[in-house]
């Protein structure tokens, strides 16, 4: 039984060994206040056990985060009133990465996050919208929009898309006693506020009814993944926006 165990221990010791080495190997990506928040590193891994995750992508570098917005009247079943924005809304869009589980005491931390915004705009029943802090250098490249439409109104649209393209990997920890150890996807949270007054409809015969507001300032949601290698109008999770 001794022998057994003593076994099991020069294994697992050589496995944390090989682990820190391959991560040490990862090529040095640049940190500072215009590319990452460096965050304290407490651990998530209560949220995603297996914190930070590198998709096996092949050479593609960047994964896609996906987020369905729609728009009801309260309390927000899919079967409530659509509601058509009168203007536009503000999407931020915070993504996180942080060291791996299984490499000992550095395991789960170091988190570094970033954010870009993107405000999507309602014409007629066409979705648009730009992003800002984009960078198509990384570490978030691009966020697009697109159309879901739950009705067959031509006129009138309540639902939308938000695809993320984002780096998979974004850099090694720069010191500390975790210094080397490589930063991989977490999560991404989207949060949603300045949300314009609407107008809801019977998305049956396609009539305009009454005008109404948000319910509260601010709505919110997380992607854990598991995320796409694909960017072409992948699915996620789902945020209900809702309306009195």
């Amino acid at each position: 039984m001794f022998h057994h165990r003593l076994r099991v221990l020069v294994l697992a010791v050589a496995l944390g060994i090989s682990a820190g080495f391959v991560y040490g190997l990862l090529p040095l990506m640049p940190f500072g206040d215009d590319v990452a928040t460096l965050l304290p590193s407490a651990s998530v891994a209560s949220a995603q056990p297996f914190c930070g995750v590198n998709p096996a992508c092949g050479v593609d570098v960047t994964v896609t985060s996906a987020l369905d917005v729609h728009h009801r009247v309260h309390p927000g079943a899919i079967t409530d009133d659509p509601v058509q924005l009168n203007d536009d809304e503000l999407v931020t869009i915070t993504v996180y990465w942080l060291t791996p589980a299984a490499i000992g005491q550095c395991s789960c931390s170091q988190q570094v996050s970033q954010s870009v915004t993107i405000q999507p705009t309602l014409s007629g029943s066409t979705w648009s919208g730009t992003c800002t802090g984009c960078n198509a250098g990384g570490p978030i490249r691009d966020v697009v929009i697109c159309d879901i439409n739950s009705d067959n109104c031509q006129s009138l649209d309540n639902d939308y898309r938000l695809n993320v393209d984002i780096d998979t990997f974004f850099g090694l920890v720069p010191s500390g006693p975790c210094s080397g150890n490589a930063l991989f996807i977490n999560r991404v949270e989207y949060t949603i506020t300045n949300v314009s007054n609407g107008d809801d409809y019977d998305g049956t015969n396609c009539v305009v009814g009454s005008a109404v507001s948000p319910t509260t300032n601010s709505y919110s949601a997380t992607d854990f993944g598991a995320f796409e290698c694909a960017f072409d109008c992948e699915t996620g999770p789902s945020l209900t926006v809702t309306f009195n």
